[in-house]
């Protein structure tokens, strides 16, 4: 752990910063009682098929170790490990297109919990990002103009981004009024950090989709 804060604190202008926060989380919960030292080959590798037993890809896998790698390279420089152990890495199958046909896109939606079937449903018609979409603030939305935007730190591209809504989308955001007073798309009062995998799997078999994201 102090590894971990001592990494974060060194690299906290990072854009990603959060996206590794949560993959550290993750591994610390794993690693908790071990030393820095106990950290090798075998037991990144053990780390590596937990995350994938959540129902993740093997991209995502690769990043959650890519994340544990960095903290580790920044001990080794910093003395606290005669070693760098390598970080075993799971093969990533190249990236296709996949299409969902109307009727998929609604047996999708249907099959999901409520508070995820709007924000697919919203995605859908508007093809924002996950984070774009979980993280939506009120304050980012004009239902009069029919926009929606996202700040430039929030962006991929990192340059502000306006979306116009359309019908499906402002339909959508119309029925999410009054869930909470920051957050269009909230869940237990809040924001949601990551939606969860079981769920969502769940609807893409429903809706045969294969290994639709």
């Amino acid at each position: 752990d102090a590894a971990v804060l001592d990494w974060l604190e060194a690299h906290k202008h990072l854009r990603t910063l959060s996206d590794r926060k949560d993959q550290l989380r993750f591994a610390s919960k794993w690693f908790k009682g071990k030393l820095l030292t106990a950290i090798d080959r075998d037991a990144l590798d053990a780390l590596g098929k937990k995350k994938a037993a959540t129902g993740v890809g093997p991209a995502t896998v690769n990043r959650h170790l890519a994340a544990v790698s960095a903290v580790l390279g920044h001990a080794f420089k910093k003395g606290w490990l005669p070693i760098k152990p390598p970080i075993p890495k799971r093969h990533e199958p190249e990236k296709r297109v996949r299409w969902a046909t109307q009727e998929q896109a609604r047996k999708l939606i249907s099959a999901l919990p409520g508070h995820l079937a709007a924000m697919a449903e919203f995605s859908l018609a508007t093809g924002l990002r996950q984070s774009n979409v979980t993280h939506l603030e009120w304050s980012q939305v004009d239902l009069g103009r029919r926009l929606a935007w996202i700040h430039a730190d929030q962006a991929k591209g990192k340059r502000d981004l306006a979306v116009p809504l359309s019908d499906a989308a402002v339909a959508v955001l119309r029925r999410q009024l009054g869930a909470h007073a920051k957050w269009a798309f909230p869940y237990r009062g809040g924001a949601i950090k990551q939606p969860t995998q079981v769920a969502w799997l769940a609807a893409v078999k429903a809706a045969d989709l294969g290994d639709f994201h």
